[in-house]
């Protein structure tokens, strides 16, 4: 009974996760450019979110990382937080919530292949047709040049740069997985989220400066 209720409280956080995500692609691209230029509203998220983390971190056991781990703590800030988020929202602002909200969906196929060519996962015959039908599904998206300039200024960059950033975010999952392993998850997000900040600053300091609170 544990075991089933356990798994009902998973689903709806999975869910919560989820619903958070998708209205996260409406309200970014609502407020953006008008408001808040994508650059700037990186830097918000990311100083916000470093503050969530290294704050709650607080309450728990301190521990170090080890020699041997810094540039993966560095790389995850690179591609799990910097190039993942700049060329999420460079491309939702050009193109539209729903291409980008399913381009988005090639993140598992991706994180397949790369984990692939980085040899922690082997890929049968049923995931290479997957890959494929993703990959296809993607580039069909891409070349999509039907949407009114209205809603979507270029959405063939847009979609390209999601796409990009979709790449990003799988070679993160892959550089990531063994610190999961290895330290407390907390950690090992304040820390990528820490790194990843240094790396967006100069993309977003001069668009954070221009709000007009």
């Amino acid at each position: 009974m544990n075991d089933k209720k356990h798994l009902l409280w998973a689903h709806l956080a999975l869910f919560t996760v989820n619903l958070i995500y998708g209205l996260n692609f409406v309200i970014a691209k609502d407020v953006m450019p008008k408001y808040i230029e994508p650059g700037g509203f990186i830097l918000l998220r990311v100083m916000g979110a470093n503050a969530l983390f290294w704050g709650l971190h607080a309450f728990y056991k301190s521990s170090r990382i080890q020699r041997e781990d810094w540039w993966r703590f560095i790389a995850g800030g690179l591609f799990g937080v910097a190039a993942n988020q700049i060329l999420f929202f460079k491309g939702l602002n050009l193109t539209t919530p729903i291409n980008a909200s399913i381009i988005m969906v090639a993140t598992p196929v991706l994180v397949l292949l790369i984990g692939a060519l980085a040899a922690t996962e082997r890929i049968s015959t049923i995931k290479a047709l997957g890959i494929l039908l993703g990959a296809g599904g993607a580039v069909l998206l891409i070349m999509n040049r039907t949407l009114p300039s209205s809603f979507a200024a270029n959405p063939t960059l847009g979609n390209l740069f999601v796409l990009l950033n979709a790449a990003s975010y799988a070679v993160y999952m892959v550089i990531a997985k063994p610190l999961m392993k290895k330290y407390q998850p907390l950690f090992v997000i304040k820390w990528v989220f820490l790194f990843g900040m240094l790396f967006v600053l100069p993309f977003g300091w001069q668009e954070f400066w221009a709000i007009q609170w």
